[in-house]
């Protein structure tokens, strides 16, 4: 793992060194967030994985576990655990939640990037994508609170598992949207003026 990750990070400053020996620096000048976007494909280290692993699922949990009382589902955090009446729900380790939190992160920098927003709101959609990442993981663990308290736990953890790891791209896209909506209307993008040469 050491050496995959050592060979895609290089790959990185190696594909910058390409463009600009072979097309210059002007064109390497507007390939810079391309290149610079490759850095979502370089694994995380396993120490910095196991602690972010354990942070998140317990933050994703406390936070499902008060939206449910909120709603006045009485549910309890144990640990890992969320009991509810006779029954309970194992939260598992996020591996998958860690690579979807990348994976929704690297999609709120490509957003900010193609927004049609001034450049302090596009910063702001950039800075906004890791906490809407984390709060659409915690509305998936909630999800499943809810399935789990009204038709169980086995029901929760069988399809409804699955459906809701697709269901959390949508939530997080639809949150973003929405922030750009906002934005546009407050701080669109200035219109160009004059001819281009």
């Amino acid at each position: 793992l050491g050496f995959r990750i050592f060979v895609q990070a290089v790959t990185i400053p190696m594909v910058a060194g390409l463009v600009l020996l072979f097309l210059g620096p002007g064109q390497l000048l507007r390939m810079w967030f391309p290149i610079l976007f490759l850095g979502f494909m370089v694994p995380i280290p396993e120490s910095l994985i196991a602690s972010m692993t354990f942070y998140l699922k317990m933050m994703a949990t406390e936070g499902a576990v008060r939206m449910c009382n909120a709603v006045y589902l009485p549910m309890i955090r144990d640990g890992s655990y969320i009991h509810f009446g006779q029954d309970k729900l194992l939260v598992g380790d996020v591996w998958g939640g860690l690579r979807s939190l990348i994976a929704l992160m690297a999609m709120g920098t490509l957003m900010s990037y193609i927004s049609q927003t001034r450049p302090a709101a596009r910063v702001l959609i950039l800075f906004v994508a890791g906490p809407i990442a984390v709060l659409a993981n915690v509305i998936r663990i909630f999800i499943l609170c809810v399935v789990a308290y009204f038709w169980g736990s086995t029901v929760a953890s069988g399809w409804v598992h699955d459906l809701s790891g697709v269901l959390i791209y949508a939530i997080a896209l639809g949150l973003l949207l929405l922030l750009e909506e906002g934005l546009k209307k407050i701080a669109p993008a200035a219109k160009r003026t004059g001819k281009e040469t």
